[in-house]
């Protein structure tokens, strides 16, 4: 080829030598970086619970074969911490090996109570490690219960006793025992007493802590954490219900020391709770009842969208409060614009006594007409327990512009402007294949007929059928309803009543019923789920009442 080639076979050479080198150089780096940056410490304590006088053993499990020295042992009261020795492990795992050491101290409390152990610092070569602080129990011999070494008695604490209608309280219950390793998770037995609220169980993890009582010192061990909402104001006792422990016990009946499962039940208290109603004065418009402290936001596409073709909004409410039960923001009504809302994910935690997550809700919109929308933004009405003030999250508007579909067809309207205007197109063939299927449903009928003439009887008394007709099934759930109201059973009754207003809150209808109809169907769902779910009685005055009000909505 005129010119030859770019790179000399000499330079070509050079050129692949550096690339080697090059190469070469980033492996050696790569296997390096570990060994510099990504060297770990591992701390962990055993047992995480002692009694006084007894030792736990901490370990610092490093990478690696070269064992590091402790620079310092941190002096923390009423803990005596050694130094007791090292050792080495190596694994051989799918084909690569891995090498580890561990540094073993031994750690025994003086004094009951939780104790922290700070980082230890260690140096290895050139280098410096700081492990992990761990935190571990030391409790006191607590007096045994009668049966032996099981749980003493259970234990229920409230994040606080004096709330208002909707605001959540957290209910945590305990195991009081003297320092026993359960064989299995505690199982409730016993659902607790929550008549007039909405309880719902929130995972959170808590240490076990220690608790003096006139029988001496005993572990707390934490085993559930509910949240409570109440429905309306009163005085009311939470709490309560029982659990299933099982744990290994010493068989006092046996000569040799085997322990033996064993399993008990323990019961829990109630705690008196005071509920305050929200004040009358002050309530936004279109509250719902929504107690805590709320943000909103919406998460809009940044685009336009075709005619009559739907698209997804993303509104998230985050804060503090009751997010169990929160009533979902709705948009004001926008000519030629459909909104349908949906609940999405609801995450949940515990921080500082306070159920705090974020709530997500799904809104599926539809524009009806080509050109330019401005949506309104969302606004969420909420009472505020910490200011005692009514206050409103909002939203702010966006705009867009909804583009032609494919369902559009362009012409001159009718003041000439070219305006786009909506239409059908007309397919001939579309039409004949209508025309011909039509046709051919209707001879197939025909013959069906005929053949079932050509095979019946043409002989003998006609006789009338003795069958007894078979009633009608009812489109809808209110002859069913009516059956129960009638029949005076409150179970079936209230499931009823449940179902239909779920279904309705999901129906297509009800994202485009009037303000006045949503809080009606809102303030009859709250009224059936005091009976159903927060164990309220209902009296046959009061499911007249609430028959008499799904009457008047669903016609």
């Amino acid at each position: 080829m005129e010119g030859g080639s770019l790179i000399s076979n000499g330079n070509a050479g050079k050129l692949i030598g550096v690339m080697k080198a090059i190469v070469l150089t980033m492996i050696t780096l790569l296997i390096a970086v570990p060994a510099a940056f990504g060297l770990t410490a591992e701390t962990g304590i055993e047992p995480a619970r002692v009694r006084v006088g007894e030792a736990a053993t901490l370990s610092i499990k490093i990478d690696g074969a070269d064992a590091p020295e402790p620079v310092s042992v941190p002096e923390v009261e009423g803990l005596s911490i050694a130094f007791t020795g090292t050792r080495r492990s190596f694994q051989f795992i799918n084909g690569k090996g891995r090498s580890e050491t561990a540094l073993t101290f031994r750690v025994v409390p003086d004094r009951s109570g939780s104790f922290t152990v700070p980082p230890i610092t260690l140096k290895r070569g050139g280098e410096t490690i700081r492990s992990n602080a761990v935190t571990f129990l030391a409790h006191a011999e607590g007096t045994p219960s009668p049966r032996g070494t099981g749980p003493v008695g259970g234990l229920v604490r409230a994040s606080t006793r004096n709330v208002v209608a909707g605001e959540p309280i957290l209910l945590r219950f305990y195991l009081v025992h003297p320092g026993v390793e359960f064989a299995r998770a505690p199982v409730f037995d016993k659902i607790p007493a929550v008549r007039g609220f909405i309880l719902k169980q929130i995972d959170e993890t808590q240490p076990d802590g220690s608790m003096r009582t006139e029988r001496g010192e005993f572990i707390k061990s934490h085993i559930a954490t509910f949240a409570a909402v109440p429905l309306e104001s009163g005085s009311f006792s939470i709490g309560g219900g029982s659990v299933s422990v099982t744990v290994a016990e010493s068989d006092s009946g046996s000569f040799f020391p085997f322990l033996v499962p064993s399993t008990r039940r323990i019961d829990f208290d109630t705690i008196p709770v005071t509920v305050n109603p929200l004040p009358a004065a002050g309530k936004p418009a279109g509250f719902r009842g929504d107690v805590g402290v709320f943000t909103v936001k919406m998460e809009f596409p940044d685009r336009s969208f075709p005619v009559f073709t739907e698209f997804r909004l993303k509104v998230k409410v985050a804060g503090r409060g009751n997010l169990l039960s929160l009533s979902r923001p709705e948009f004001a009504k926008v000519e030629a614009l459909s909104i349908i809302g949906s609940d999405g994910e609801v995450r949940l935690t515990v921080a500082n006594g306070f159920i705090e997550g974020e709530r997500e809700f799904i809104y599926t919109a539809i524009p009806q007409r080509p050109g330019p929308f401005v949506l309104p933004g969302l606004s969420l009405g909420y009472f505020n327990p910490i200011s005692g003030r009514y206050e409103v999250a909002r939203t702010a508007d966006h705009a867009f512009e909804a583009a032609p579909g494919a369902a559009m067809r362009k012409g001159p309207g009718k003041d000439g402007t070219g305006v786009t205007s909506q239409g059908l197109e007309f397919d001939p063939l579309a039409v004949l294949g209508i025309i011909l299927l039509a046709a051919g449903g209707v001879a197939a009928a025909m013959w069906w007929r005929r053949r079932v003439f050509s095979v019946s009887p043409k002989s003998g008394p006609r006789m009338e059928s003795s069958a007894a007709p078979v009633p009608a099934r009812p489109k809808d759930r209110r002859a069913e309803l009516a059956n129960a109201a009638r029949r005076r059973d409150p179970g079936l009754f209230l499931k009823t009543a449940a179902l239909m207003l779920d279904e309705t809150c999901t129906a297509t209808w009800y994202g485009a019923a009037e303000d006045s109809v949503r809080q009606s169907v809102d303030d009859l769902k709250r009224r059936v789920y005091q009976h159903r779910y927060a164990g309220r009685a209902l009296a046959d005055r009061e499911m007249d009442e609430l028959y008499r009000r799904f009457r008047e909505i669903f016609r």
